[in-house]
């Protein structure tokens, strides 16, 4: 595909930071428990000391950031401390966020609570994903897999239905204006809000007789949302993610993961409000990080972490003496020396270096198939008493009110929260 085609609408600040490689510091390991309250404020003291000026009266901020699990440890460890007698003592300094490490499995599984249920597995039988479950966080990479190909065959079957309806737009040529131009008709047609509306006016919103075309599309557009998250997280699109996780709130209330959908909150409210412009710039864009220098392959921060700590863990089980606190610190403050020189004699050596990049199969032939039995199907037309076996009455929309009030009732709990009036304190103050 055309360079050009493919970056429409792709920020050149994106763009550019999508192919820098980051130096990034492994400051090491440390045998402690953040289950624990001692263990989580003893993780905390040993951050702080990175936070600039942190034993003087100019101490600056910084974020960090963590899984959702590790995100409210964090909380209560820096809440607990925060009668102490001195600012270092009570931890201030460190702002935590929340990672997207498990976003993408959660986001799943709220989407596979909606739509997807064993008892009705044609596609997931006929694509040979037997080992996709009910519970995608137990099986990420082949739940993605079954995903993309599923919502890649949806599409191809709208689109021909959208080219059979609309035979005078049917391109000469491939150009850039013509591709635009079916792209635009596309989601006008499938997916946009002004269509939507027009439908809750014919039919009410909360119309149900029609529920395989509801089903069909909610598919496709919450399908790629899916997709556009996992795109924000390879490319580096900060605001993209942050802009994603607005509508997450949406569909974890739905799914009644009201923790996710609460905690969503608790990343968007310190960005768009309570931050200053610094941390709030930091925590947008500090969420992945490249260690290949190409386009789209950043990872995570904290799948990152997780490799480097698997690392260590490796080198710990081949240490031949004590293992002990400060031999295990030793051995994770060494991880980058360590491999550099491990990187170096292998290409001294002519050691070819494994490219660790996944490889997949070819989906075309499936994804082609699929798409052919939805088109003899007609899943996007209505028609009087068509409906799913295990998803009869889909409705077509959300009950927005309803989501409205608990919106706001969370955000008046979590006002209160120490954490937040301490970040509403360090607003008034820069």
């Amino acid at each position: 595909m055309d360079e050009k085609v493919h970056t429409r609408g792709y920020n050149s600040q994106v763009y550019e930071r999508d192919r820098s490689c980051i130096n990034n510091i492994f400051f090491g390991a440390h045998d402690l428990n953040e289950n624990t309250s001692s263990g989580i404020t003893k993780i905390l003291r040993e951050i702080h000391q990175f936070v600039p000026g942190h034993d003087t009266s100019n101490m600056l901020s910084i974020i960090v950031i963590g899984d959702l699990l590790t995100y409210e440890r964090m909380l209560n460890g820096i809440e607990h401390q925060k009668d102490a007698s001195t600012a270092t003592k009570g931890l201030e300094g460190l702002v935590p966020g929340i990672a997207d490490f498990h976003t993408l499995g959660n986001m799943l599984e709220a989407l596979w609570s909606i739509f997807y249920d064993t008892k009705s597995a044609t596609a997931r039988n006929f694509l040979n994903a037997r080992n996709v479950t009910k519970e995608p966080m137990k099986c990420v990479n082949a739940s993605e897999e079954m995903h993309l190909k599923y919502v890649e065959a949806i599409l191809l079957a709208a689109y021909d239905l959208f080219l059979s309806n609309n035979n005078d737009i049917i391109p000469s040529e491939q150009t850039k204006e013509n591709y635009n131009k079916n792209c635009d008709g596309m989601v006008t047609t499938f997916l946009m809000p002004a269509y939507q509306m027009k439908e809750e006016i014919e039919f009410g919103p909360h119309q149900q007789t029609n529920s395989v075309p509801n089903y069909t599309k909610n598919v496709l557009a919450l399908g790629y949302m899916v997709k556009s998250f996992m795109d924000a997280r390879k490319c580096e699109d900060g605001e993209r993610i942050i802009r994603l996780h607005k509508y997450l709130i949406l569909y974890f209330t739905l799914t009644h993961k009201t923790k996710y959908a609460l905690y969503n909150l608790h990343l968007l409210a310190p960005v768009n409000d309570l931050l200053p412009p610094a941390l709030a710039h930091e925590i947008t864009w500090n969420r992945v990080v490249n260690n290949k220098g190409y386009a789209s392959s950043n990872v995570e921060l904290e799948r990152e972490l997780q490799h480097r700590n698997k690392w260590t863990k490796e080198e710990i089980k081949l240490f031949r003496g004590t293992i002990t606190e400060k031999s295990i610190l030793r051995i994770g403050s060494s991880y980058d020396m360590l491999r550099s020189i491990a990187s170096n004699f292998d290409e001294q050596i002519s050691v070819k270096e494994p490219s660790r990049r996944h490889t997949t199969p070819s989906w075309k032939a499936d994804v082609l198939e699929l798409a052919e039995q939805y088109k003899e199907k007609k899943l996007f037309q209505k028609e009087k008493d068509k409906k799913h076996l295990q998803f009869f009455g889909f409705p077509y929309a959300l009950n927005i009110k309803k989501f409205k009030d608990w919106a706001i009732e969370s955000i008046l709990k979590a006002s209160k929260k120490g954490v937040y009036s301490l970040l509403e304190e360090g607003v008034s103050d820069s």
